[in-house]
Protein backbone atom coordinates (compact mmCIF):
# COMPACT_ATOMS: atom_id res chain seq x y z
CA UNK A 1 0.00 0.00 0.00
CA UNK A 2 1.46 3.52 -0.84
CA UNK A 3 2.19 6.05 1.44
CA UNK A 4 0.14 8.82 1.81
CA UNK A 5 1.60 12.43 1.00
CA UNK A 6 0.07 15.37 2.06
CA UNK A 7 0.56 18.61 0.94
CA UNK A 8 -0.86 21.99 2.32
CA UNK A 9 -0.03 25.55 1.07
CA UNK A 10 -2.24 28.23 0.02
CA UNK A 11 -0.12 28.42 -3.82
CA UNK A 12 -1.37 25.99 -5.70
CA UNK A 13 1.80 26.08 -8.04
CA UNK A 14 3.75 24.82 -4.76
CA UNK A 15 1.47 22.11 -4.44
CA UNK A 16 1.89 20.97 -7.94
CA UNK A 17 5.98 22.03 -8.50
CA UNK A 18 6.13 19.52 -4.73
CA UNK A 19 3.88 16.78 -6.50
CA UNK A 20 6.10 16.64 -9.94
CA UNK A 21 9.54 16.81 -7.63
CA UNK A 22 7.79 13.38 -5.87
CA UNK A 23 6.34 11.78 -9.19
CA UNK A 24 7.84 7.95 -9.35
CA UNK A 25 8.00 7.73 -5.33
CA UNK A 26 5.09 5.88 -5.61
CA UNK A 27 3.19 8.06 -3.26
CA UNK A 28 -0.55 8.95 -2.82
CA UNK A 29 -1.27 12.96 -2.58
CA UNK A 30 -3.78 14.57 -1.07
CA UNK A 31 -3.74 18.20 -0.97
CA UNK A 32 -4.99 20.95 1.06
CA UNK A 33 -4.49 24.97 0.61
CA UNK A 34 -4.77 25.86 4.53
CA UNK A 35 -4.43 24.04 7.69
CA UNK A 36 -8.01 23.80 8.20
CA UNK A 37 -8.80 21.71 5.04
CA UNK A 38 -5.56 19.73 6.38
CA UNK A 39 -7.12 19.46 9.37
CA UNK A 40 -10.17 17.84 8.01
CA UNK A 41 -8.46 15.31 5.55
CA UNK A 42 -6.78 14.37 8.27
CA UNK A 43 -9.73 13.29 10.22
CA UNK A 44 -11.13 11.52 7.16
CA UNK A 45 -8.39 9.49 6.27
CA UNK A 46 -4.77 8.03 7.78
CA UNK A 47 -1.64 10.13 6.42
CA UNK A 48 2.25 9.13 6.55
CA UNK A 49 3.65 12.26 5.66
CA UNK A 50 2.29 16.23 5.85
CA UNK A 51 4.26 18.82 4.10
CA UNK A 52 3.59 22.26 4.88
CA UNK A 53 4.25 25.69 4.70
CA UNK A 54 5.52 27.64 6.87
CA UNK A 55 3.82 30.82 6.18
CA UNK A 56 0.17 30.98 5.25
CA UNK A 57 -3.09 33.55 5.91
CA UNK A 58 -4.52 32.34 8.89
CA UNK A 59 -3.30 29.61 10.90
CA UNK A 60 0.38 29.40 9.98
CA UNK A 61 2.51 26.41 9.49
CA UNK A 62 3.95 25.92 12.78
CA UNK A 63 0.09 26.12 14.58
CA UNK A 64 -0.78 23.32 12.26
CA UNK A 65 2.33 21.18 12.65
CA UNK A 66 1.96 22.05 16.39
CA UNK A 67 -1.74 20.38 16.12
CA UNK A 68 -0.47 17.28 13.86
CA UNK A 69 1.84 16.13 16.38
CA UNK A 70 -0.12 15.99 19.11
CA UNK A 71 -3.18 14.47 17.39
CA UNK A 72 -1.68 12.46 14.96
CA UNK A 73 1.35 11.60 16.30
CA UNK A 74 3.01 9.00 14.27
CA UNK A 75 2.56 11.66 11.04
CA UNK A 76 5.78 12.99 9.57
CA UNK A 77 5.59 16.11 9.82
CA UNK A 78 8.32 18.37 7.32
CA UNK A 79 8.40 22.81 6.59
CA UNK A 80 8.68 24.36 3.81
CA UNK A 81 10.32 27.71 4.62
CA UNK A 82 12.11 30.39 2.81
CA UNK A 83 15.34 31.98 4.14
CA UNK A 84 13.55 34.35 6.34
CA UNK A 85 11.68 32.04 7.93
CA UNK A 86 14.87 29.30 8.64
CA UNK A 87 14.69 30.88 12.39
CA UNK A 88 11.45 29.81 12.92
CA UNK A 89 12.16 26.26 11.09
CA UNK A 90 14.90 25.55 12.95
CA UNK A 91 12.96 26.04 16.75
CA UNK A 92 10.01 23.76 15.48
CA UNK A 93 12.95 21.15 14.71
CA UNK A 94 14.24 21.72 18.47
CA UNK A 95 11.20 21.38 20.33
CA UNK A 96 10.15 18.23 18.07
CA UNK A 97 7.10 19.42 16.43
CA UNK A 98 8.76 18.70 13.12
CA UNK A 99 11.25 16.14 11.82
CA UNK A 100 12.72 18.27 9.20
CA UNK A 101 12.76 21.16 7.12
CA UNK A 102 12.66 21.53 3.28
CA UNK A 103 14.56 25.32 2.01
CA UNK A 104 12.16 26.87 -0.94
CA UNK A 105 13.83 26.60 -3.79
CA UNK A 106 14.15 22.74 -2.73
CA UNK A 107 16.58 20.22 -4.27
CA UNK A 108 14.40 17.43 -5.80
CA UNK A 109 17.18 14.53 -4.69
CA UNK A 110 16.91 16.24 -1.02
CA UNK A 111 13.61 16.15 -0.32
CA UNK A 112 13.10 12.43 -2.10
CA UNK A 113 16.18 11.36 0.27
CA UNK A 114 14.56 13.56 3.64
CA UNK A 115 10.93 11.75 2.31
CA UNK A 116 12.65 8.40 2.47
CA UNK A 117 14.51 8.66 5.26
CA UNK A 118 11.52 10.02 7.61
CA UNK A 119 9.26 6.97 6.06
CA UNK A 120 12.04 4.62 7.11
CA UNK A 121 12.00 5.56 10.71
CA UNK A 122 8.27 5.77 10.52
CA UNK A 123 8.01 2.08 9.09
CA UNK A 124 10.67 0.79 11.68
CA UNK A 125 8.51 2.77 14.59
CA UNK A 126 5.06 0.86 13.67
CA UNK A 127 7.23 -2.70 13.93
CA UNK A 128 7.98 -1.54 17.04
CA UNK A 129 5.18 -0.92 18.28
CA UNK A 130 3.64 -3.67 16.35
CA UNK A 131 5.98 -6.25 17.91
CA UNK A 132 5.49 -4.59 21.64
CA UNK A 133 1.87 -5.01 20.97
CA UNK A 134 2.69 -9.10 20.48
CA UNK A 135 4.32 -9.21 23.19
CA UNK A 136 2.01 -8.11 25.48
CA UNK A 137 -0.62 -10.32 24.57
CA UNK A 138 2.04 -13.43 24.72
CA UNK A 139 3.80 -12.72 27.57
CA UNK A 140 2.05 -12.62 30.96
CA UNK A 141 2.60 -9.02 32.71
CA UNK A 142 5.45 -8.20 34.84
CA UNK A 143 5.64 -9.76 38.50
CA UNK A 144 2.81 -12.58 37.37
CA UNK A 145 4.53 -15.75 38.56
CA UNK A 146 4.49 -18.11 36.28
CA UNK A 147 6.29 -21.44 36.83
CA UNK A 148 6.39 -25.11 34.78
CA UNK A 149 5.39 -27.79 37.36
CA UNK A 150 5.40 -31.31 35.28
CA UNK A 151 2.71 -33.59 36.31
CA UNK A 152 3.62 -36.21 38.97
CA UNK A 153 3.97 -38.75 36.99
CA UNK A 154 6.67 -36.73 34.49
CA UNK A 155 8.99 -36.30 36.95
CA UNK A 156 10.56 -39.78 38.78
CA UNK A 157 11.44 -40.33 42.14
CA UNK A 158 9.12 -37.60 42.83
CA UNK A 159 6.80 -38.22 46.59
CA UNK A 160 3.39 -37.22 47.29
CA UNK A 161 2.87 -35.07 50.20
CA UNK A 162 1.97 -37.75 52.84
CA UNK A 163 5.40 -40.24 51.56
CA UNK A 164 7.95 -40.44 54.25
CA UNK A 165 11.15 -38.61 53.65
CA UNK A 166 14.29 -40.03 53.94
CA UNK A 167 16.47 -38.04 55.77
CA UNK A 168 19.90 -39.92 56.58
CA UNK A 169 20.44 -42.19 53.87
CA UNK A 170 18.70 -44.46 51.18
CA UNK A 171 20.41 -47.75 51.85
CA UNK A 172 17.63 -47.86 54.77
CA UNK A 173 20.85 -48.06 57.20
CA UNK A 174 18.68 -44.99 58.61
CA UNK A 175 14.70 -45.14 59.62
CA UNK A 176 12.61 -42.50 57.33
CA UNK A 177 11.05 -39.56 59.21
CA UNK A 178 8.32 -38.22 58.26
CA UNK A 179 7.69 -34.59 56.54
CA UNK A 180 5.53 -33.21 59.25
CA UNK A 181 7.77 -34.38 62.02
CA UNK A 182 10.39 -32.55 59.79
CA UNK A 183 8.39 -29.35 59.59
CA UNK A 184 7.65 -29.28 63.31
CA UNK A 185 11.17 -29.95 64.35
Amino acid sequence: MPYTVLLVDDEPNVRSSLRRSLRGEGYDFVEASNPEEAIEILKQRKVDVVISDLTMPGMGGLEFIKIVRFRWPDCVRLILTGHADLEAAIQAINDGSVHHFLRKPWDTVDVKVMIRLCLRRLDATRENERLLATLRTTQPRRGAATIAVPPPEAAPGTRDADDPVPIASDDDSEPAVPALAVAAW
